[in-house]
């Protein structure tokens, strides 16, 4: 970290979220310290985020970016990666127009056809869908696996007691003896 700055305005700005003056500051700073990237500890939409590194011409970020890059990072299991890759989707979706350069219209006059955006918005929906899909087919999976565990393991024991009943001599015996033998829980078990 090399420079904080706080402001205190009653309303943000429509274009920075910052005023003007407070950009020329921010300027200054990076350009003193050769800085790369900018945070801003509040959400910032699209447009703004667009605006700022046009005029500051540095990567500009905002908390939720920032807090899905750590979870990104984090995120271990298929499920994790999943659920943090429909979370930065969700993030997206918001600030799509924002990336889009102005010369991604409609085909033919105004109102015919379909945008840019709203062909890169349909597209980011059906992926979130597909991951949505995704992420519930392994929760299911998941429960299947739980309660196949559990089954297993009522059987394990229940088959453990039946050996146990029918082999209770011979461990009498083995205790008497003091010849250790192996006592698994396997049906005509040799060793």
């Amino acid at each position: 970290v090399v420079g904080k700055f706080k402001q205190t305005r009653k309303k943000a700005d429509n274009i920075y979220h910052i005023g003007v003056g407070k950009l020329d500051e921010l300027r200054d700073l990076i350009a003193e310290t050769q800085a790369n990237l900018v945070i801003f500890d509040d959400e910032l939409s699209g447009n703004k985020i667009r605006n700022l590194e046009d005029e500051l011409e540095v990567k500009v970020t905002d908390r939720s970016n920032i807090i899905l890059d750590i979870f990104a990072k984090r995120a271990k299991s298929n499920e994790g990666r999943l659920q943090v890759n429909l979370a930065r989707m969700k993030y997206n979706i918001t600030r799509v127009n924002a990336f889009q350069n102005s010369a991604s219209k409609g085909l033919g006059m105004r109102g015919i056809g379909e945008t840019q955006m709203e062909l890169n918005r349909r597209i980011l929906k059906n992926k979130m869908y597909a991951v949505e899909k995704q992420i519930e087919e392994l929760k299911r999976q998941r429960e299947l696996r739980r309660s196949r565990r559990k089954e297993n393991s009522e059987k394990i024991l229940n088959e453990w007691l039946e050996i146990a009943v029918i082999n209770n001599e011979m461990i009498t015996l083995t205790r008497q003896t003091r010849i250790y033998t192996c006592a698994c829980n396997i049906y005509f078990s040799t060793t």
